[in-house]
């Protein structure tokens, strides 16, 4: 299980992919590799239960590589309306049965 803040900013809110980066200042990416968080699809659940269909992705930036679930193109879910610009939130991100879940929830 991987946890870690977010902190809801524009690029969440205003782009289809509605990305989630996980921040390297808090998880160690070797951690999420081997729990075998650090690829594929994620069921991403928020905090009244809504979901959508995302997927792990990875790529190098001029700091260094990075990983961020993303909605799938395809996904029909929508960002839930109650969560709003600078909302702090908590990411748990964890395997049952070989699926990939990511809950979001408020931090409190």
């Amino acid at each position: 299980m991987i946890i870690f803040q977010f902190t809801v900013c524009d690029s969440f809110l205003d782009k289809s992919t509605h990305p989630i980066t996980v921040p390297s200042s808090q998880i160690n990416y070797e951690t999420l590799k081997s729990a075998k968080l650090h690829e594929g699809d994620f069921n991403i659940i928020f905090p009244c239960g809504e979901n959508i269909r995302g997927k792990m992705n990875t790529g190098i930036a001029g700091y260094g590589r990075y990983y961020q679930i993303r909605k799938k193109p395809r996904s029909t879910g929508k960002i839930p309306e109650y969560i709003k610009i600078n909302d702090r939130l908590i990411v748990i991100l964890f395997r049952l049965n070989q699926k990939n879940y990511a809950v979001i929830e408020y931090e409190k």
